[in-house]
C-alpha cells in the first residue's frame, strides 16, 4: 500500500492483488472470480439474471457514454455517490477523451480496482495507521486514490477547485519576481473535497489523461499479450517488486467485465489472454497430505505391520 516510484506519483491505497500463492485479499480476489464466471454473454452477474446489455448510447462528437445499468453489471455493489453521478462520470470521460470504448475499458478498470469496486473513496485504517503514511494527511481520496500533497494540489490547479489564491510579487535586485497562484479547493481544510462526487471523477479523468497520459497507450484494439491494459495501469499506479501494479490480479478481472460489457471490438482472443493470466496469478492452495494407505492388520507382513519372526529366530528392533 502507498509505495511511491517517483516523488508525487500517485499510488494505490488498495492492496495488492494476488501476484503470487502468498497473496493478501483472497477474498476478494474469490468474489471477483466467482463474478468472472457468471458475467459474459448470458448476462449474468454474482448468479442473478439482469437485462440485457443496453444498446450503445452516442452523445455529441459521437461520444460512447456508459449508462447505470452497465456500471452495475461491473461494480453490482457502487456506491451511492457513483450511482447518482453517472452523468458527472460520462462527462469527466468526455472532457479528458476517455472517448473509445476501449479507453472507457481499461480506464473503468483501473478506477474500481483503485476504489474497491466503486465504492472506498478514502483509504482505509484507523488513525495511527493512516498518521504513520508519508503522505498523511494527503492519504488516498476519490476514485482514483490521488496521494501526497503535490498531486492533490496539481488536480486542485488542473481543474480549478476552490479559490485561487496568489502570493505576493517580490523584487530581487532590479527584476520582480511574479507570486505563484494555486487554487485551494484541495489542500488545507479542504482536502476532503477529493472524495467529493462532484470533483472525484473529473479528479480521475485528469490523472488519467494529464497527468499520467495512459491514453497513449492505447490502440484502436485491445492487445492479446496484455501489454497495453499493463501499460495503463503502471502509469496509474507504478510498479511493485514483481514489476507490476497494486491489484494487478483485480484490475484484469475488472478489465475482463469491461471489456466483455462494454463490448468493446477486438475482445474476443483477449478475454482467453486474461482467462489465462488470472491462471497464473490465482492463489495456489496448499497441496493436501496423501490419505494413510489402509493396512490390513490381519495379514502378516502387510504394510506398514512387522514380519512374524521365523521359528527359533529372534525379531528385529522394533
Amino acid at each position: 500500500m502507498g509505495f511511491k516510484t517517483h516523488a508525487g506519483d500517485a499510488v494505490s491505497a488498495r492492496l495488492p492483488g494476488p501476484v503470487g500463492a502468498d497473496s493478501p485479499q483472497l477474498s476478494e480476489w474469490d468474489e471477483m472470480t466467482r463474478r468472472l464466471t457468471y458475467a459474459g454473454s448470458a448476462g449474468l452477474v454474482m448468479g442473478e439474471t439482469t437485462l440485457p446489455l443496453t444498446p450503445l448510447r452516442v452523445g455529441a462528437r459521437d461520444y460512447p457514454e456508459v449508462t447505470k445499468e452497465e456500471l452495475r453489471k461491473i461494480a453490482p455493489k457502487m456506491a451511492a455517490e457513483i450511482s447518482n453521478s453517472v452523468e458527472a462520470l460520462n462527462n469527466a470521460m468526455r472532457e479528458f477523451d476517455i472517448n473509445t470504448r476501449l479507453r472507457q475499458a481499461m480506464f473503468l478498470a483501473n478506477i474500481c480496482e483503485e476504489s474497491g469496486g466503486l465504492r472506498v473513496f478514502k483509504e482505509a485504517g484507523g488513525p495511527k495507521y493512516l498518521q504513520a503514511k508519508k503522505y498523511y494527511p494527503y492519504i488516498g481520496r476519490g476514485l482514483i486514490h490521488l496521494t501526497w500533497k503535490e498531486n492533490y494540489q496539481q488536480a486542485a490547479d488542473a481543474l480549478e477547485i476552490g479559490e485561487k489564491q496568489c502570493e505576493p510579487d517580490k523584487k530581487k535586485g532590479k527584476r520582480v519576481i511574479k507570486g505563484a497562484c494555486h487554487y485551494d479547493g484541495l489542500t488545507g481544510g479542504n482536502i476532503e473535497n477529493a472524495a467529493d462526487p462532484k470533483n472525484m471523477c473529473r479528479i480521475a479523468g485528469w490523472f488519467w489523461t494529464e497527468r499520467s497520459n495512459a491514453n497513449s497507450v492505447i490502440g484502436d484494439r485491445p492487445k492479446t499479450d496484455l501489454s497495453d491494459f499493463l501499460a495503463s495501469a503502471i502509469k496509474v499506479n507504478g510498479k511493485n517488486k514483481d514489476g507490476y501494479p497494486n491489484g494487478w490480479g483485480l484490475r484484469l478481472g475488472y478489465y475482463k467485465l469491461t471489456l466483455d460489457i462494454l463490448e468493446v471490438e477486438g475482445r474476443e482472443d483477449v478475454l482467453d489472454a486474461i482467462d489465462k493470466e488470472l491462471e497464473r496469478l490465482a492463489p495456489k492452495k496448499p497441496a493436501k497430505p496423501a490419505a494413510a494407505k489402509q493396512v490390513d492388520a490381519a495379514k502378516p507382513g502387510a504394510q506398514g505391520q512387522p514380519q512374524a519372526p521365523e521359528s527359533g529366530s529372534k525379531p528385529g528392533p522394533q
